[in-house]
């Protein structure tokens, strides 16, 4: 996907912090349908900090409050690759010298999954996704993917001013709760590219996702060294349900 935020002035190279980060932030999951206890709240999520100047120059201020609930915009498609990282200290030292920069510093990311009582959108390999990201919330609708090694399905997505509002008008029209999961995400671009990397802190490990066009995807996977063959196709809420049950409750309680 290209990880599409509420719009904005796109990060030149002047915004943008030239490292990555080094410590992992607290991530968690929760997809049993109980979750729905997860509610999420109107006040703005508090940004993760990292160490004094890890990040100078790279603090986003939110926007005022608009008195409305959502925002929309849509993109037709999310490309994207997602790889499971081993070695992340190699990993970062390429980035860098690829010119890649921090366009977004960490910041916690709470996902809530939304489905009816058959689970409908699942079963139709559908996706309908509220996410709290630091002080922004974000509606995500998402189709079937399609088939190939790259992860392309289409996408649309709304900016949203009242998770908690948004939240009730989901649940008065049959949707409710059925997952939900944490990561701490940190957001890369390259000047004068349209592409983005997304450095995810999750509690399977370390995660990067390389999203926008199926050749800048394909292009930046292998200057970094990563062969697409080798991406993950399942969702972060996927793999946690695919844990041993002992090891996903290790994983909720650790959140």
């Amino acid at each position: 996907m290209r990880l599409p935020t509420p719009p904005a002035a796109k990060p030149s190279s002047r915004s943008c912090a030239p490292v990555l980060p080094r410590a992992s932030g607290r991530a968690s999951a929760n997809w049993s349908p109980a979750s729905a206890s997860n509610a999420p709240a109107t006040k703005a999520a508090s940004r993760l900090h990292s160490p004094p100047g890890l990040w100078r120059n790279s603090r986003h201020r939110a926007g005022k409050r608009r008195c409305c609930v959502c925002r929309s915009w849509s993109l037709p498609e999310e490309i994207e690759l997602k790889f499971p990282l081993a070695g992340p200290r190699a990993l970062r030292a390429r980035l860098r010298r690829l010119g890649f920069r921090v366009s977004r510093p960490r910041t916690r990311e709470t996902n809530w999954l939304f489905d009816d009582a058959r689970h409908s959108l699942r079963a139709a390999g559908k996706l309908l996704r509220l996410r709290r990201a630091g002080p922004r919330w974000l509606l995500t609708a998402k189709g079937p993917r399609q088939p190939g090694v790259l992860k392309r399905r289409a996408e649309s997505q709304t900016g949203v001013d009242d998770g908690s509002a948004c939240r009730a008008l989901l649940e008065l029209v049959g949707w409710r709760v059925v997952g939900s999961y944490t990561v701490v995400r940190t957001l890369l671009r390259k000047p004068g590219e349209a592409g983005e990397i997304a450095w995810d802190e999750t509690p399977l490990g370390p995660y990067l996702e390389i999203e926008g066009s199926a050749r800048w995807v394909r292009h930046t996977a292998a200057a970094l060294g990563l062969d697409p063959r080798a991406a993950e196709p399942r969702s972060y809420l996927e793999l946690l349900i695919a844990r041993p049950p002992k090891a996903r409750r290790s994983t909720a309680r650790r959140g």
